[in-house]
């Protein structure tokens, strides 16, 4: 899962999460800043819309 590359996920929502790599980024557009994931110390940043 690279910057740049995006998941979503289609059930009873639909949500779709941005990684943003290792800087949290402040969205123009209403999008949740948050923890992707957490490997050896590192953490990986996402933007995420539902």
């Amino acid at each position: 899962f690279q910057p740049g590359m995006v998941k979503s996920t289609y059930g009873t929502g639909c949500f779709a999460i941005l990684n943003t790599g290792r800087k949290a980024h402040d969205s123009r557009h209403r999008l949740l800043t948050t923890v992707g994931y957490r490997l050896d110390g590192k953490t990986t940043y996402a933007l995420e819309g539902s």
